[in-house]
């Protein structure tokens, strides 16, 4: 009885995404669509960190997992050359042996599975319904330039992003496509992941002053604290305040249904109800930690900058001149980077927005709009060519008034606000701590380098 009652409460729960509905875009302003970035979580995957999960309760490690969702690959060029797949070639399809992994089952660790993929078919078909008017038939040959596809180079994320773009296309037939995909290794200057040391070296000394602050307040006090307690005895195990967030991977891991698992379930005292003090208390850690000014300028401002000159190029400013600006861009990572970072900074996750953990699939669109008005205030000044306005979708949800200086109540945010919050969040490579300037480093129109 109690696993009913624990399945019927995690499919109702929206971060294991069951509706996938998180691509699900509102209708359009009557205003001219010229670029998009879209950025997303990875889909449903099972257990990311399972030597973390080996004794979180009496059983907890014994979770084995199905995966039937698998990779095709292949050599590398010139066996697979930009102009396509030859005749003769050959594409491998990997899978992991039965019981050999950290992970029971045939699972790598973290291991997108088949619903985590559907989940971003799902998302491909929504926004292609959206925004059909600026994406071409194709995303290959000539059409190449109008996307930007990019994650980290983690299975997961580049997995969900492939998938995904591959669903607002699904007329395609033919020979294979060959699609320009960007990448960086975690230990080069990967923006992404919104906290890294070697992007921002400034960063993670800022992240643990947040954390402590959070350790010192009133909630942690109030609420962090006695919940810690609950779960110690509820699970038979010590559960400290700080460590509460560590509980959740383990949790959904099993209880999700878009999740394919068996055994490892948590025992009939860890409550439906405790369990979503537990996803609410981790969400409310993460933001608390995230929306920290200076956390958000140091890990999420750099991607930031990078999609505010992104949108500059689409507005037509000097600064950005020089080539065309996709008009669709991808940004595929995680909870943790880019997803919760950037709802944090834009002040469109937590607050006012709710505490809501990113989803699997979670997405964010950020929409560039040319009007027929004029600026209120001197586009001239700012070399706008014209009036541009930005409306921010969160999850099928319209938030740009969150957006510090934008208006409340209104879906369009006049682009010189958007603009200001934006280049407001980008710092400097001094400011990060950096003895170099990188050519790559947004410097917003108006911002002095």
């Amino acid at each position: 009885m109690f696993a009913l009652i624990l399945a019927a409460h995690a499919a109702s729960d929206p971060y294991c995404n069951e509706a996938m509905a998180t691509g699900l875009i509102p209708p359009l302003p009557s205003a001219e669509l010229v670029q998009v970035h879209v950025l997303i979580r990875h889909g449903s995957r099972v257990v990311s960190d399972a030597k973390n999960c080996l004794d979180r309760w009496e059983g907890s490690g014994e979770a084995s997992y199905n995966c039937t969702a698998t990779l095709l690959e292949g050599a590398s060029a010139p066996a697979f050359p930009a102009s396509g797949l030859p005749g003769g070639s050959v594409l491998y399809r990997k899978t992991y042996a039965e019981g050999r992994n950290a992970v029971p089952g045939n699972c790598a660790t973290g291991a997108l599975v088949e619903s985590g993929l559907e989940m971003q078919r799902a998302n491909g078909r929504h926004l292609r319904q959206a925004y059909d008017a600026i994406l071409p038939v194709s995303p290959a040959g000539d059409n190449a330039s109008a996307f930007l596809l990019r994650s980290d180079d983690c299975p997961r994320t580049l997995a969900s992003g492939q998938e995904l773009v591959a669903s607002l296309f699904p007329s395609l037939g033919g020979a294979p496509l060959v699609v320009p995909w960007l990448t960086e290794d975690s230990a080069g200057e990967e923006t992404i992941t919104c906290s890294s040391e070697k992007v921002c070296p400034a960063f993670p000394p800022a992240a643990k002053a947040a954390q402590q602050a959070y350790e010192a307040s009133a909630h942690f006090a109030s609420v962090s604290v006695p919940l810690a307690a609950e779960l110690s005895d509820a699970l038979n195990r010590t559960v400290s305040a700080a460590g509460i967030g560590g509980l959740l991977d383990c949790l959904m891991s099993v209880s999700c249904p878009t999740v394919p698992s068996s055994g490892g379930r948590p025992p009939p005292s860890f409550t439906p109800a405790l369990q979503q003090r537990v996803v609410d208390e981790t969400a409310h850690a993460m933001y608390a930690v995230y929306n920290d000014s200076a956390v958000s300028r140091l890990g999420a401002g750099p991607l930031i900058g990078e999609i505010l000159m992104g949108m500059e190029k689409a507005a037509g400013l000097a600064s950005a001149a020089g080539g065309a600006a996709p008009a669709f861009v991808l940004l595929s990572g995680h909870d943790t980077g880019p997803m919760a970072p950037v709802l944090a900074a834009l002040r469109i996750g937590g607050g006012a927005f709710g505490w809501a953990f990113p989803h699997f699939a979670d997405l964010i669109a950020i929409e560039l709009y040319r009007t027929s008005a004029t600026s209120p205030t001197s586009p001239a000044s700012k070399g706008f060519i014209s009036y541009y306005a930005v409306r921010v979708v969160h999850d099928s949800d319209v938030v740009t008034e969150g957006v510090p200086g934008c208006p409340a109540g209104q879906q369009l945010c006049p682009f010189e606000a958007f603009h200001a919050a934006a280049a407001a969040l980008t710092p400097s490579p001094q400011e990060c701590g950096r003895p170099d300037s990188p050519a790559w480093w947004p410097v917003p129109h108006g911002v002095n380098p």
